[in-house]
């Protein structure tokens, strides 16, 4: 579990997950069935992840902070 994090979204319905640094994702899951349900980003390089989602106080957006490490020099972004 040290590798995810986690971001409720205000209804307590949703909840987005990042995962790192393999297979580095961001998945909505719903809390009640407990099943993700959609995949929002997945890293396009190995060395890539995704880190602190951050869902919008009206829940129609998430936020999550990419590290790219596939380049000589690291790269960070916020994705929208």
């Amino acid at each position: 579990l040290k590798d995810l994090e986690a971001a409720l979204y205000p209804d307590g319905r949703l909840l987005g997950v990042a995962s790192r640094p393999k297979g580095s994702r961001l998945t909505c899951w719903d809390t009640a069935d407990r099943r993700a349900f959609r995949e929002l980003w997945a890293a396009e390089e190995p060395l890539m992840w995704f880190a602190a989602p951050a869902v919008a106080p009206d829940g129609r957006r998430v936020a999550v902070a990419r590290r790219d490490n596939s380049r000589d020099r690291p790269r960070h972004a916020i994705e929208v």
